[in-house]
């Protein structure tokens, strides 16, 4: 009886947490599109030796990227909103490069570019994280 009882429980909780096969074919598809943009936006933010040339490759990159993300269709309405969540992220490390690339050797426009950057990493870091704890 306690076996039965236990199962229904699990059984109740995947139903309850949206696990399916929508989902799952969502956050496969999700988990392709954000995970390399990730990747670029850790490494890229990670550095401070670009040119301004570079930044604007990269934004130009994101900005892409988070086209492909709003254009993708998903079934499920919590990962839609991950995904739009996480392409409003890639816009936003996209500004914030081209600022960067602006800035050049003015020291108020490098810092606040840079100080927009630190607070940036810690949102995309968020909306990764609650992809990952949606699709993991």
């Amino acid at each position: 009886m306690r076996t039965l009882l236990a199962l229904l429980v699990v059984v109740g909780l995947f139903a309850v947490s949206g696990c399916g096969k929508k989902t799952n074919a969502d956050c496969q598809k999700l988990v392709q599109l954000v995970g390399p943009q990730h990747a670029s936006l850790t490494a890229a933010f990670g550095r401070s030796d670009q040119a301004p040339a570079e930044l604007e490759a990269q934004a130009l990159g994101w900005d892409k990227a988070a086209a492909d993300l709003n254009a993708a269709t998903f079934e499920t309405e919590d990962v839609k909103n991950l995904a739009t969540r996480f392409a409003t992220s890639l816009t936003t490390g996209a500004k914030i490069r081209r600022d960067m690339a602006a800035a050049g050797l003015e020291p108020a426009a490098a810092a606040a570019a840079q100080a927009a950057a630190a607070t940036f990493i810690v949102e995309e870091t968020k909306a990764k994280a609650a992809i990952d704890m949606t699709c993991r």
